[in-house]
């Protein structure tokens, strides 16, 4: 998964950085499309090593995508499915982490890491919760990433707060959540959190801002060629790139789903690089973009 700093990510990776070094709860905010999955990706991944040089021993994070439940709640249930959901993801992330510092043998001996992951297993939690709190205490794990945070409940809220403190509070939870409009709070993470952390637990929210027209079609478009080696072909008219650079953005909107498609076209057409610089030419483009090239506008 590419990952281009744009808009605000230098300020949100620091602060997120923070929040993982000090253990801290940091509610991670911004809208549809604006790349939040993409920077925490690179966080709990790349971050470390390319930007802080850390090779050996980078902070062992834990990321987990949440997506809505398919059951609903029985009357005799021991946990919400959220929780279900959730725990079931982290203990996907953690058997990630185990395959990297475990041998195999120690890895394999984890029965939970071979468990098919069934949201319906409910009376497996009182199981499960244990072994993920177990696990995460074992491995050294720094921090939570907890992506599609807007669908906790105050069940996993709590679930989340005794693992805290079954680690003394070293472990950092990054919760990222959709908003509907810029510089908004998440509903879900501003009226649960308060529920169940005490206020002065709970840092002040961070936000992805979205991308601007100019970063689209100037930045982004020349960091995505620039992944795939290309440049613009010498034929082009300053005109013609000019609308190209349009037609990126008008075709996008800076969503980076749609701004992914494209980068997969570029490496579908021109193939592997072998570290030579390639040249992208109208033509080209308009099989990238899948229409002809715009008029400018």
């Amino acid at each position: 998964m590419l990952f281009l700093q744009q808009s605000n990510t230098q300020e949100v990776l620091c602060v997120l950085e923070s929040a993982i070094k000090l253990h801290q709860i940091m509610p991670f905010v911004g809208c549809a499309s604006t790349g939040k999955t993409w920077l925490l990706t690179y966080l709990a991944t790349q971050f470390w090593k390319l930007e802080r040089k850390i090779e050996h021993l980078p902070p062992r994070i834990v990321y987990a995508e949440l997506y809505k439940p398919r059951g609903s709640q029985g009357a005799n249930d021991v946990a919400s499915p959220v929780a279900r959901v959730a725990f079931s993801e982290l203990t996907l992330g953690l058997a990630q982490i185990s395959r990297q510092y475990d041998s195999r043998s120690v890895h394999e001996a984890r029965l939970w890491y071979k468990k098919d992951r069934w949201e319906s297993a409910d009376k497996q939690f009182t199981l499960l919760f244990p072994f993920v709190c177990d696990e995460l205490n074992r491995l050294n794990i720094d921090a939570l990433i907890i992506d599609n945070a807007e669908y906790l409940d105050l069940f996993t809220i709590a679930r989340l707060r005794q693992m805290r403190e079954f680690l003394k509070h070293r472990l950092a939870l990054i919760l990222c959540a959709r908003i509907e409009k810029p510089q908004e709070l998440n509903p879900t993470l501003a009226e649960s959190l308060p529920k169940v952390f005490d206020s002065l637990e709970i840092e002040r929210p961070q936000e992805l801002a979205p991308l601007k027209p100019e970063e689209v079609m100037r930045p982004v478009l020349l960091g995505v060629m620039a992944d795939q080696k290309l440049t613009f072909s010498s034929d082009l008219s300053r005109d013609t790139i000019g609308k190209m650079r349009e037609q990126f953005y008008q075709d996008t909107q800076g969503d980076w789903k749609s701004i992914a498609v494209r980068q997969r076209r570029m490496r579908s057409l021109f193939g592997d690089s072998n570290g030579k610089v390639r040249y992208l030419g109208q033509e080209e483009w308009e099989q990238i973009m899948g229409k002809p090239l715009l008029p400018k506008s």
